[in-house]
């Protein structure tokens, strides 16, 4: 610098991706040498990368770290400076670190349906359709209001893509995932939905709180088959009810993301197929034609775990290659080049990590196309803030934020909002069973093990303030009049029998001694099995 006194500020990175700026001062002009010495301490440990430039935030070193650029021209700027192999790593849910990028590793399968999952003490809520017997979307809005906060608590800067919410429709109560669900009724889950995804993603102008990602998109209704199978319907129900809840969500809450199921679907129009067994992560008719050109969904498309690989089973990859002579000649490759031409982005695996490349090499992909799904992806990714110097939704702390009383209560408030009476019958004093009446003279049995458990459902946080059934009436009725019956704890007495012989199908007996409790294991079998022997007591 020319100047007397200039100004530098030293950038790097380390192997880890993780950035640090350090503010050298002000410098004499001429030449300067600036020495890492890695003996010296591991405060800056593996340098690759260093670049120095005047503190003048308006000199930057590539256009996607200046901030007054939109964020459509950073992240296709970004993604541009990607070799192919970078592109190709990047196509995972798990994605390295670019430390010559300044691009962080990125873990993309979040889950916070009713809480955040898998990330420790989180508040948990009720499950989807618990909260949609409360017909309260403004509640359910806060309450993803808080999931997203403590989602920012545990990610305050990566790795903030939730997939969820679950809005298929639940048709059958066989399903046996149907609590995901908000129930069967399209409109009803596209308000729950819509108020799920505002509340994940903040209100904020500039900036995404975080990724909300609807899921499975569309006709995922049965786990049997459901990575060889295909939903059949005819268009106006595909319209009309399956696909209905996510049209209005895309379109009046504007989700960072959608998965794709993992199911074919075969749909038809007055009798005649419009297309036959086509696996949703390799369907353009569904992610490219209907998603974003008829609805405007300008996010990213992330299949379901695995989903990707399935794409490789015979019956899904006949309908893709319907010409080849023979499948076994058709490469995993091929597959791969159809899901990212579909409008299949992410894949929750590594199977496009693993074959992209190949695609390219063999003719079936083109680089253009993987920076087509890249920039969608990255483009989510500068929205939360993830490359900007910022403190929006960044000031959140465990200690203000995580499982506060007042988080809680909006899981009681949910909970009971959630119960859904069905009968209350006035006797013939015109008296009613409910509500109990708390006098002291009640007497009152819970019977079976689950009472004195807290299930919390599929995809549930770590909640440290858990409540039984068991423990609720005690502090409401008093400890005397509740009685937990059908269980066994561990200190209580099964049996008064001191011995069993057992006789084996060879004719040998087997004495077992069941004076010293500490020998067996109560009515558990270990090591035979029931139809192995007869037993006798004596």
């Amino acid at each position: 610098s020319e100047a007397a006194t200039p100004a530098f500020t030293v950038q790097g990175l380390d192997e880890s991706g993780y950035v640090y700026a350090i503010d050298c001062g002000t410098l004499t002009a001429g030449s300067h040498t600036l020495t890492f010495d890695g003996a010296a301490g591991n405060w800056l440990p593996d340098i690759c990368a260093v670049g120095i430039y005047p503190t003048d935030p308006t000199e930057f070193l590539y256009p996607y770290q200046n901030e007054e650029l939109s964020f459509e021209e950073r992240a296709a700027d970004l993604v541009s400076r990607m070799t192919l192999e970078e592109k190709c790593a990047q196509l995972g849910h798990n994605a390295p670190a670019i430390p010559r990028l300044g691009v962080h590793e990125y873990y993309y399968w979040r889950e916070g349906a009713h809480g955040v999952v898998d990330q420790g003490k989180a508040t948990s809520f009720p499950v989807s359709l618990s909260i949609s017997n409360s017909w309260d979307p403004e509640m359910y809005n806060r309450e993803a209001e808080i999931i997203s906060t403590e989602a920012r608590v545990k990610n305050n800067q990566y790795d903030l893509n939730y997939w969820s919410p679950t809005i298929n429709m639940a048709r059958d109560p066989r399903w046996g995932r149907n609590n995901e669900t908000f129930g069967e009724d399209p409109y009803l889950t596209s308000q729950f939905g819509t108020a799920f995804v505002n509340g994940m993603q903040g209100d904020d102008e500039k900036y995404l709180k975080t990724i909300s990602t609807l899921k499975h998109f569309l006709a995922n209704n049965c786990e049997y088959e459901r990575q060889t199978g295909s939903s059949e319907m005819d268009e106006q129900t595909l319209r009309d009810y399956y696909s209905k809840a996510f049209k209005t969500v895309v379109q009046d809450a504007s989700p960072g993301a959608v998965m794709s199921s993992y199911n074919a679907t075969t749909v038809t129009r007055n009798g005649e197929k419009l297309w036959d067994y086509l696996a949703q992560p390799a369907n353009g008719n569904i992610l490219t034609d209907l998603l974003r050109s008829n609805w405007g969904f300008d996010g990213f498309v992330t299949g379901d775990c695995g989903a990707i690989g399935c794409l490789n089973g015979e019956a899904f990859k006949r309908s893709l290659f319907p010409d080849a002579e023979k499948l076994s000649d058709v490469p995993q490759s091929a597959t791969v080049a159809k899901a990212i031409q579909a409008g299949n982005e992410l894949d929750c695996g590594n199977v496009s990590t693993k074959y992209a490349m190949e695609a390219v090499e063999l003719g079936y992909l083109s680089e253009d196309e993987i920076e087509r799904a890249l920039y969608r992806v990255f483009l989510q990714r500068f929205k939360t803030g993830e490359f900007d110097n910022t403190d929006v939704y960044r000031n959140y702390t465990e200690e203000n934020d995580l499982e506060t009383d007042e988080n809680v209560a909006v899981a009681l408030e949910a909970a009971e909002k959630g119960i859904v009476m069905l009968q209350n019958t006035e006797d013939e004093n015109g008296e009613t069973l409910l509500p109990l009446n708390n006098d002291g003279d009640l007497n009152i049995a819970l019977i079976g093990e689950m009472a004195s458990q807290t299930y919390i459902g599929d995809y549930s946080g770590t909640p440290t303030k858990n409540v039984s059934p068991y423990d609720g009436l005690k502090q409401e009725f008093g400890e005397d009049n509740v009685h937990f019956l059908g269980h066994a704890e561990d200190d209580d007495v099964l049996f008064n029998i001191r011995s069993i012989t057992l006789i084996l199908t060879d004719g040998s007996e087997r004495a077992v001694d069941l004076s010293k409790p500490e020998e067996v294991s109560g009515s558990y079998r270990t090591g035979l099995s029931r139809r192995n022997f007869d037993s006798r007591i004596r």
